[in-house]
């Protein structure tokens, strides 16, 4: 289920480099992250180290997901230092299988060319993956005053799956 969940943040931080940033425009995406109470958190610095610290290290990982990955690693730290994305990654306190992931995408800042020329990487962007996140999994646009934004989560039991939902802005 962890491998889902990394594909899950794989596909969508993948997904950016076909889009643009203006880091004058809304809110820092971390701003819609979720605070959830009785969650350990682990904020979305580097992909890599995050694996790291739930036990999963790239050599036990498949060739493909490892390359995958590491890319993700490079353009995902320099969407987030451009203020284009933020992840953060949850699993209960007391029933840690109960673990999920919510992004926030500030849409204002990915459009802007700035970030695609900043950000793009070498690579082939059709990775053939398309996994089904069980139990759940949402995405939305969401809009403040100043920006638009995608939100998602996916998660895998259905009580995480309710907080982020219960926990995450909607317009």
């Amino acid at each position: 289920m962890l491998k889902r969940l990394i594909l899950l943040v794989a596909i969508v931080v993948l997904a950016l480099a076909a889009c643009d940033n203006d880091e004058d425009t809304g809110e820092d995406p971390e701003t819609y992250l979720p605070n959830l109470e009785n969650y350990r958190t682990l904020e979305g610095s580097d992909v890599l180290d995050a694996l790291e610290s739930v036990g999963v290290e790239l050599a036990q990982l498949d060739p493909e997901t490892a390359a995958t990955l590491s890319g993700v690693q490079s353009f995902y730290q320099c969407a987030r230092d451009l203020g284009v994305a933020e992840y953060r990654i949850y699993s209960n306190n007391t029933f840690p299988q109960s673990a999920g992931v919510a992004m926030v995408i500030n849409l204002d800042r990915l459009t802007d060319s700035r970030f695609l020329l900043t950000c793009a990487f070498e690579g082939d962007d059709d990775q053939g993956f398309g996994p089904d996140i069980e139990p759940c999994n949402d995405v939305w646009r969401y809009e403040d005053d100043e920006a638009t934004y995608w939100l998602m989560y996916a998660g895998t039991t259905a009580e995480i799956c309710t907080d982020f939902a219960n926990n995450m802005p909607r317009n």
